[in-house]
C-alpha cells in the first residue's frame, strides 16, 4: 500500500503534475467525517471500511521520512528512500503556496483532492530521521448565490460585470519562474470571470479551459526575477493573489530552460540536489541514482574540493557544475 500526492495543475479528472510517493506509509490514518473521527490501521486495511462520500473532511496521519543511515534497516517499512531534507521542504512549499494536490492511497478507495491544513515536523533519533504530522483538508467548491445568475454553455468572450461573487483556489503569493506557468481555477457560474495582471509587463493571464462552472487562468511569467504582479478578479480593489518572478518557481521543474543548451547536459542550479536535478531533468526525482551514477566522479571530486568528506550520494551538488545526462 503506497500513499502519493500528485499536484493538479488545471485538469481535475486528469492531473498532470508532479507526482510525490511518500516513502515509508505510516501505520495508521485518521479520517474525520463530519464531527466523528475514524482511525484506521493501514496495515490491515482489507479488513476495514474507510467512510466516503459528502462528509469527508479530512484526513491526517504522523509518519516518518527516514534518514539516509536507516536504508537496509528499516524492512519494509521504506518503500522508496528519499532524502528526509528534500521531502519534507516539498511539503513546506505545496502547503505555502497552497497548492491544490490529490490524495490517492492504493488499495483503498481514497482519491481525493486536497489542501494541507497543517504540517509539522521535527528530527527525531540519531538516524537523520524526521517525525511529521500531516492533516489534509478536502477541496471542495462552495455553494455560491450569485448576484447575478446567468450559466453559460460555452466559453463566452464576454466577462461577467465587476463586483460578480466568485471563489478562487489561491490567495497567497506563488513563485513562478520566468516562462513559467501557474494555473489557477475560479469558480464562477455567472459566466467567464474577468482576471487581469496588475502589471502587464510582469505577468500574463490567459484562459486555459473551462469544466462547468470551474474556469482555469494560466499566469505565465514574463517579467525579471524579483518582479511581481497582482491578479484582480472581477473588479476587485485588492489582488485575490499575487505572482513573483523567481528562478526557482513555478515552470522550472518543468521547462527547458532550466538545462543548458545542450540536450545531454544539465547545470546546476543553487540548492540543488541530485533528487531535485533528476526532477528537473526527468520529472521524476526517484531517478536521482541512474544520474548520480553517470557523475559520481565528477560529483565527488566537486564536494571534496569544497571542503566535504563526500557528496553524500549527491546531497552536496555545487552551482555551475555541469552534469551529463544518462
Amino acid at each position: 500500500m503506497d500513499l502519493y500526492l500528485t499536484v493538479l495543475q488545471g485538469e481535475q479528472e486528469n492531473p498532470d503534475g508532479f507526482s510525490f510517493q511518500f516513502p515509508s506509509p505510516p501505520e495508521e490514518i485518521t479520517v474525520e467525517s463530519g464531527a466523528t473521527f475514524f482511525t484506521f490501521t493501514l496495515l490491515n486495511i482489507g479488513d476495514t471500511n474507510i467512510p466516503n462520500g459528502e462528509d469527508l473532511q479530512s484526513v491526517s496521519w504522523t509518519g516518518y521520512f527516514f534518514g539516509e543511515a536507516r536504508i537496509g534497516m528499516a524492512g519494509g517499512a521504506i518503500h522508496t528512500w528519499q532524502d528526509p531534507e528534500v521531502c519534507k521542504n516539498q511539503i513546506l512549499t505545496w502547503q505555502s503556496a497552497h497548492q491544490k494536490l490529490r490524495l490517492n492511497i492504493t488499495k483503498t478507495w481514497v482519491n481525493l483532492d486536497v489542501y494541507i491544513e497543517s504540517f509539522e515536523w521535527h528530527y527525531s533519533g540519531g538516524f537523520g530521521d524526521i517525525e511529521y504530522t500531516i492533516k489534509l483538508q478536502q477541496a471542495k467548491n462552495p455553494e455560491i448565490t450569485m448576484n447575478t445568475p446567468q450559466v453559460m454553455d460555452s466559453i463566452p468572450g464576454k466577462v461577467v460585470p465587476d463586483d460578480t461573487v466568485y471563489t478562487c483556489d489561491t490567495s497567497t503569493t506563488v513563485p513562478v519562474a520566468p516562462g513559467g506557468t501557474y494555473t489557477c481555477m475560479i469558480y464562477c457560474t455567472a459566466g467567464r470571470p474577468n482576471v487581469i495582471p496588475g502589471t502587464g509587463s510582469v505577468c500574463d493571464v490567459t484562459l486555459k479551459s473551462r469544466r462547468d462552472d470551474n474556469w482555469y487562468f494560466t499566469c505565465t511569467a514574463t517579467g525579471e526575477i524579483g518582479e511581481s504582479s497582482g491578479i484582480y478578479i472581477n473588479g476587485s480593489p485588492q489582488p485575490q493573489f499575487r505572482i513573483l518572478v523567481d528562478g526557482e518557481g513555478y515552470g522550472a521543474t518543468m521547462t527547458g530552460t532550466i538545462v543548458t543548451s545542450s540536450a545531454s547536459a544539465y547545470v546546476v542550479n543553487p540548492g540543488d540536489t541530485i533528487w531535485f536535478a533528476a526532477l528537473k531533468i526527468y520529472h521524476d526525482g526517484s531517478q536521482w541514482r541512474k544520474l548520480y551514477e553517470a557523475n559520481k566522479q565528477l560529483i565527488e571530486e566537486t564536494a571534496v574540493a569544497n571542503g566535504r568528506n563526500s557528496s553524500e550520494l549527491g546531497k552536496y551538488l555545487y552551482a555551475g557544475t555541469q552534469l551529463l545526462i544518462p
